[in-house]
């Protein structure tokens, strides 16, 4: 019996530092999440607390991103119709993984008419109009 020849995939799907930037970093010795990156941290606004997240591969770099913002003591709204991954179980168990850290499970309709705090918003109607 032959064996397949290995396949080297396209330059395009190998990784690259571009290709997979995460907020947190791993450790080569460990299997979980290091703590945000203190850079990006500052460049925060100041008196902000809260995180909004959202993004692609659920599972992978938000859920570590997440993690990694509770354990540094933010405050996280992870926007469960915001977030993706390939395949439906992976940003189902992500979502209640990061349920279970602490994140506050909200949706994008929700974040927007929080953010916009009342009904006497000038743009609230606009808004409103968006989301139905």
């Amino acid at each position: 019996m032959s064996s397949a020849p290995k396949r080297t995939p396209p330059a395009s799907a190998r990784s690259s530092p571009r290709s997979r930037r995460c907020a947190t970093r791993r450790s080569p010795s460990s299997t979980s999440p290091r703590r945000p990156r203190k850079a990006s941290l500052r460049r925060l606004p100041a008196g902000r607390d809260t995180l909004v997240v959202a993004g692609c591969e659920a599972h992978v770099c938000v859920l570590q991103t997440v993690i990694g913002l509770l354990e540094a003591g933010h405050a996280v709204k992870w926007v469960g119709d915001a977030v993706g991954s390939r395949h439906p179980h992976n940003r189902l168990a992500a979502t209640e993984r990061a349920r279970r850290h602490g994140a506050d499970v909200v949706t994008t309709e929700m974040v927007i008419f929080e953010w916009l705090g009342t009904s006497e918003h000038p743009k609230f109607r606009r808004l409103s109009q968006l989301v139905r």
